[in-house]
């Protein structure tokens, strides 16, 4: 998740956030284009998580899922609330901005730990929305890997599989979006004609990450 500096090579590496609860809502106007708690609230609905990772949790989680993609996050009070969530979004897209000025040339966004990928994929629509027009994202996410994992959602539990739906649903309307395993698993992709991905990010694009 990106906030960063323009190296001398003039990519741009960003600081990956490791966290979002050191992001806190402003009691600000939020800005003109800026993602808002009714957008989110419209698009998707809550439901209680009371098993993870084959373990009973109470009291149970409350988790966003998005209606169009079953993308999603989770909600707590001591993770992150959606205020904070939204909040973390628009100070992302705002400092892409500030340091990518160029929107015509292609951003690469490599997001470490991206989970359920809702918060990646509201980042892509921001930016969508703030003009870029080649945006390739970079997913990183060793639950990917496990084939059993299953989150419990009531209802739904048999209506996804989260590692295997989960990063189809969010490349499946965005062009050049890539999902992966492992960083060793990007660093080592190859493209039909032999050359590694991640070169071709770095030489053709502005890389955040």
């Amino acid at each position: 998740m990106p906030l960063g500096r323009v190296d001398s090579a003039g990519s741009t590496s960003v600081n990956t956030i490791h966290s979002i609860q050191n992001i806190h809502s402003a009691s600000l106007k939020p800005a003109e284009g800026a993602l808002l708690e009714s957008d989110v609230v419209n698009e998707t609905y809550l439901e209680d998580i009371f098993k993870l990772h084959g373990q009973w949790i109470y009291p149970p989680i409350p988790l966003r899922i998005k209606y169009e993609n079953l993308l999603f996050w989770m909600e707590h009070p001591d993770v992150a609330t959606l205020p904070v969530r939204i909040e973390f979004i628009n100070k992302v897209v705002e400092q892409i901005e500030k340091l990518i000025p160029d929107y015509s040339k292609p951003l690469i966004i490599v997001s470490m730990g991206a989970g359920g990928l809702l918060t990646d994929d509201y980042i892509y629509g921001q930016l969508i929305k703030a003009g870029y027009s080649d945006i390739r994202y970079r997913a990183i996410d060793v639950g990917y890997a496990h084939s059993v994992e299953k989150f419990f959602v009531p209802q739904m539990q048999d209506v996804y599989h989260y590692p295997k739906e989960i990063p189809l649903n969010f490349m499946k309307d965005k062009p050049d979006a890539k999902c992966f395993v492992s960083e060793q698993a990007y660093l080592c992709e190859k493209m039909e004609d032999g050359s590694l991905l991640v070169d071709r990010d770095l030489t053709q694009g502005k890389v955040v990450g």
